[in-house]
């Protein structure tokens, strides 16, 4: 990955900055390592590119993603494709290194233009125990 589009830009709470992932994005991970064990009660995002408000519905949006963390554990989000907010799922507590995400599905583009056939995720947060 390269330029905007980089992983980082995912977890770098600028909301000015996003990956983006050209076409259905389908079967495409990216691998988030922590320092250490940390513990995770849930996590949210922005599904699509909400940072130009202007290409939200122009573009793919992904429909469902699946998480694998290192124990084995495992689950498929749905996300709603027309919601440009911030999107949360929980789960019970839980120790990990490291977690996968996966795209598994996304929407149609909105415009038939190939600049917009791409899938992106504007921000991500994991979530720790309060």
């Amino acid at each position: 990955e390269d330029g905007a589009d980089t992983a980082d830009k995912l977890i770098d709470a600028d909301p000015s900055t996003m990956w983006r992932c050209p076409g259905r994005g389908e079967g495409r991970s990216i691998r988030f390592e922590f320092d250490g064990p940390v513990a995770l009660v849930g996590l949210r995002l922005i599904n699509g590119n909400a940072v130009d408000t202007g290409r939200y519905l122009k573009e793919r949006r992904i429909t469902s993603l699946r998480w694998d963390f290192e124990d084995g554990y495992f689950f498929e989000q749905g996300l709603a494709t027309n919601d440009p907010t911030t999107q949360e799922v929980r789960f019970p507590l839980m120790n990990t290194s490291s977690v996968v995400l996966t795209v598994k599905s996304s929407s149609a583009p909105g415009e038939n233009n190939e600049d917009y056939d791409a899938v992106s995720i504007s921000g991500l947060e994991f979530l720790g125990p309060s």
